[in-house]
């Protein structure tokens, strides 16, 4: 986080002006909590490096003067330490309790430095133990070894990656994070049953459909194209069996 990002600060200065103005954003009353990791120990130990992590703002609604005091907490880090993601990761699905949907925004500039296990090992772990968390990803200038760990927690906690140069690429990342977060896609559209195969494909009309299908499950449908028409066509899968398109 000491080197620079593309507009010449350095990348914690960036991720620091990047999370002040997202916190500014959040709804007022939303449930949100600050934590982070290598900002406490500045030795390479791997036992206290590794397990340096520390709450600077739990988990509650935050109102005007708790965004403040978060913003405060986050302007007097410093990053002098290793960068234990795995068990950051673990400890942050603690500090959101243990029912209802959760999310995570995970930013970092570099890869897990304190496995095994792998950073994506634990988020296999927590998305194996049943845990409704989902992990959104900010590759924050990362090299390719960074970028493919960041990717795999992810997409085995069924979250988004996404890439950022500068402060204002990260508060765009992790913005769109947030409102996914607090604007959850609504399923809507008309209930069709696709054929499993295309004889017996029902003949669809432009409009907004949903179906439902099992993993790795094919459904077939029609459509009439008249001469000089494309078909355009955009889809949402989710976890559970339902897909919806337009």
């Amino acid at each position: 986080m000491k080197a620079k990002d593309a507009s010449g600060q350095t990348r914690l200065d960036a991720a620091k002006q990047a999370v002040t103005r997202l916190i500014d954003e959040v709804p007022d009353r939303a449930s949100m909590g600050v934590r982070v990791y290598g900002a406490s120990y500045a030795g390479q130990e791997p036992g206290p490096g590794c397990r340096d992590t520390q709450l600077l703002s739990p988990v509650a609604p935050m109102d005007a003067a708790a965004k403040r005091a978060a913003q405060a907490q986050i302007r007097s880090i410093e990053a002098v330490g290793m960068t234990p993601i795995g068990h950051a990761l673990s400890t942050a699905a603690k500090d959101l309790g243990g029912s209802g949907p959760r999310r995570i925004i995970l930013v970092s500039d570099g890869a897990d430095t304190c496995g095994p296990p792998t950073a994506c090992t634990v988020a296999q772990g927590l998305s194996g133990a049943g845990i409704d968390l989902v992990v959104d990803t900010v590759g924050f200038r990362v090299d390719d070894g960074a970028w493919q760990e960041l990717k795999c927690i992810s997409q085995v906690t069924k979250g988004s990656y996404t890439d950022a140069a500068d402060a204002d690429e990260l508060a765009a990342g992790m913005g769109d994070s947030v409102e996914r977060a607090f604007t959850p896609y609504q399923v809507s559209g008309e209930r069709v049953h696709g054929a499993d195969s295309c004889e017996k494909a029902p003949l669809l009309e432009p409009g907004h459909y949903q179906d439902a299908m099992a993993y790795q499950q094919q459904r077939w449908y029609k459509v009439r194209l008249r001469p000089g028409e494309r078909l355009r066509f955009s889809g949402a899968s989710f976890p559970a069996p339902v897909m919806t398109w337009a």
